[in-house]
């Protein structure tokens, strides 16, 4: 739609440059859109009237630009809400335990070590395997039957003849034999959640995990209490 230039237009209409510009962008309202198209109407050569299609496509377009305009606003706010949910959500995670991939464990001398395995498909013969510097074999556990998922597993701390070990890092290596070969499973440590940090620019939180390093929500099989 092309709006006629002509100063008397808009002193007719009550309106100075500076009120139709007069916006936080600099760009005509809905208001004073349809009152130029109005005044634009009123003022046509009348031997070159507009077309009526041309009309009915200048309110289509501007409906169409007001909509989208609302539009994004509307996911502004949404996009605003979702990230404080999320950030209220990973505040209330401290103090909790989180299981998450990893193939390494701090034993601190004394607590139990709790792990997982997250299997792809069900499993006859899952053995876990504690190992210390250099790949020593500390103590294996045999697991048996599992079915697909999450199957949790505790260590004591001790090897395969019931002696209590040092403190320090330990590595866990889980397999089982699937189509006939025997295939390294997925392995899960856990850790206490110490810290949340807030990304900036609506990045995702990420957890400072004991004994583990930082982890994002995706990296989470597991919240346990």
């Amino acid at each position: 739609m092309t709006i006629s230039n002509d100063v008397g237009i808009y002193e007719d209409l009550g309106l100075t440059n500076n009120q139709t510009t007069d916006t936080s962008n600099g760009d005509l309202g809905q208001e004073d859109f349809l009152a130029l198209m109005t005044a634009q109407l009123q003022n046509q050569d009348p031997f070159e009237p507009m077309e009526s299609g041309d009309f009915l496509s200048d309110m289509a377009a501007f409906g169409t630009n007001d909509g989208i305009a609302k539009l994004q606003e509307s996911f502004a706010d949404l996009a605003t809400s979702l990230y404080s949910n999320q950030a209220l959500e990973a505040s209330a995670m401290v103090g909790k335990k989180a299981l998450v991939a990893g193939d390494s464990a701090h034993f601190d001398g004394t607590n139990v070590v709790e792990g997982g395995v997250e299997l792809a498909s069900s499993v006859t013969d899952l053995t876990i395997t504690i190992t210390g510097i250099g790949g020593h074999i500390i103590k294996q556990m045999d697991m048996g039957i599992q079915p697909s998922g999450v199957t949790n597993f505790s260590w004591d701390g001790t090897d395969s003849d019931g002696n209590p070990m040092p403190e320090g890092t330990y590595n866990i290596v889980a397999e089982a034999t699937v189509n006939g070969s025997n295939t390294a499973q997925v392995t899960l440590v856990e850790g206490l959640v110490e810290s949340v940090t807030l990304g900036s620019g609506g990045a995702a939180p990420t957890f400072n995990i004991k004994g583990i390093g930082e982890a994002t929500f995706d990296d989470i099989k597991q919240i346990r209490t």
